[in-house]
C-alpha cells in the first residue's frame, strides 16, 4: 500500500531482459558482441525502408527490421516516482595495475518532485580477452535515497578481482587490456569511461 500511495519509492530492478517480441529470444544484457554490432545510426526499421529500396541499401548490421536492435525493458531497469539523472564518469586513474584499487564515481541527481529512492549499477566490459567478452557484466550496484532536487555521489572500487574471467588458458585471471565501465540506472544506458589494465599476468586469487 505505501508503494501505491506513494509513500515509498519504488527501488526493485528487473533481473532479466524483456524482448519486444518473441522474434528478439534470445535476448540478455551480457551478450557476445557480434561481427555487425547495431547503433541507433545504422538502425533502420521495416516500416521506414522505401518499398523500391534493394536489400543491401539499408545497411548489413545484425537486428531485427520489425524490433530494431533494443529490449523493450533492458536488465537492471526499475520505475521509481523519482527522476534521476546521471552525470558522466569519472576515474581515479587511466590505468592500473593488479594491485591497484580503481575509483570510479558519478553525480546522481533526483530532478522529479517527490524523494526517491535511485539503484546504480556498475556495468564494466572487457573489449578484448583471450576469449570473447560480454558487450556488459553487471559488477556491482548502490541504493541512494534521493530528495527532489537533491544530487550525491556514487562511487564503486575496482580492482582485478572485478576484471576476471575464465581465460583460454582454462585460469581465472585479469587479463591486460583497455576496459569500459558505465554507472547507469540499467544495462542499456549511460556513457562510459576507459581505463587500461597493465602489468604481469597472474591468478585474481579466487
Amino acid at each position: 500500500m505505501d508503494l501505491l500511495f506513494g509513500d515509498v519509492s519504488p527501488s526493485g530492478r528487473l533481473p532479466v531482459t524483456f524482448p519486444r517480441s518473441v522474434g528478439q529470444i534470445p535476448i540478455h544484457y551480457n551478450r557476445k558482441n557480434t561481427g555487425r554490432p547495431a547503433s541507433p545510426e545504422t538502425v533502420l526499421l521495416i516500416d521506414d525502408i522505401p518499398a523500391d529500396a534493394r536489400q543491401t541499401s539499408f545497411g548489413m548490421t545484425a537486428f531485427y527490421l520489425d524490433d530494431g536492435h533494443t529490449p523493450l525493458f533492458p536488465f537492471g531497469f526499475g520505475l521509481t516516482y523519482g527522476a534521476a539523472t546521471y552525470g558522466p564518469v569519472a576515474l581515479s586513474a587511466d590505468t592500473m595495475d593488479r594491485s591497484d584499487r580503481l575509483v570510479v564515481k558519478a553525480s546522481v541527481t533526483n530532478q522529479g518532485r517527490y524523494p526517491a529512492v535511485e539503484t546504480a549499477q556498475l556495468y564494466i566490459r572487457d573489449l578484448a580477452g583471450s576469449l570473447t567478452r560480454p558487450i556488459r557484466e553487471l559488477r556491482g550496484f548502490r541504493k541512494v535515497a534521493l530528495q527532489p532536487g537533491e544530487t550525491c555521489s556514487v562511487s564503486f572500487e575496482i580492482t582485478a578481482r572485478d576484471l576476471a574471467f575464465h581465460t583460454a588458458s582454462g585460469r581465472i585471471e585479469a587479463e591486460d587490456g583497455e576496459f569500459d565501465v558505465w554507472i547507469a540506472p540499467d544495462a542499456q544506458s549511460g556513457s562510459p569511461a576507459r581505463f587500461r589494465l597493465e602489468g604481469r599476468h597472474r591468478k585474481a586469487g579466487f
